[in-house]
């Protein structure tokens, strides 16, 4: 756990940089003032998420929402999450977006034959890369996305559960937006 933690830390100190080594260039651009909105989603078998994000000057901001379902030995897990990211955005007919979310809240629940186990408790965190092409004022976009999130201390009413249920994976977003 200890090596997937500094793995984890690493690439957010990493993206933060990255981010911040930009900074300069979104300051001395040529390109004029843009504002994006956009919104991608992703489903698939077991995992569905949605991303909304305000984007301007290349600095972004977004919120997201995922959840997860799956049956696991005759046990059923149910996990979702909010989570917040900040991106930079490259370019402007063709862009490419790269960024970090942080969980905000979250809960998961696990039914077994017996009990429904609960919790609010979650950490964890997601990169993600998109890219974009202009269409007029419509944007046409596809991303990728690394989700590594933990769920922690199920319970019911009298028992606590001593797992961890931990998702790493990633999803192929697809979208739209507009540019101003």
């Amino acid at each position: 756990m200890r090596n997937k933690n500094y793995k984890i830390m690493l690439l957010r100190y990493l993206t933060a940089s990255v981010l911040i080594l930009v900074c300069p260039m979104s300051l001395f651009s040529e390109e004029d003032s843009s504002f994006r909105l956009r919104s991608l989603i992703s489903t698939g078998e077991d995992i569905s998420a949605t991303r909304n994000a305000l984007i301007w000057n290349g600095w972004g901001l977004g919120i997201s929402a995922w959840s997860y379902e799956k049956t696991v030995d005759g046990n059923k897990f149910e996990l979702s999450n909010t989570t917040q990211d900040f991106s930079y955005t490259f370019g402007k007919e063709w862009s490419l977006t790269i960024g970090i979310g942080f969980n905000l809240a979250g809960e998961g629940t696990i039914y077994t034959t017996e009990n429904e186990y609960k919790t609010t408790i979650v950490s964890g965190n997601y990169n993600f890369a998109v890219l974009g092409t202009e269409f007029g004022i419509f944007e046409i976009l596809f991303g990728y996305r690394k989700d590594d999130f933990e769920y922690a201390e199920f319970s019911d009413s009298s028992t606590t559960l001593d797992i961890n249920y931990e998702i790493s994976g990633g999803i192929i977003l697809v979208g739209l937006g507009l540019s101003f």
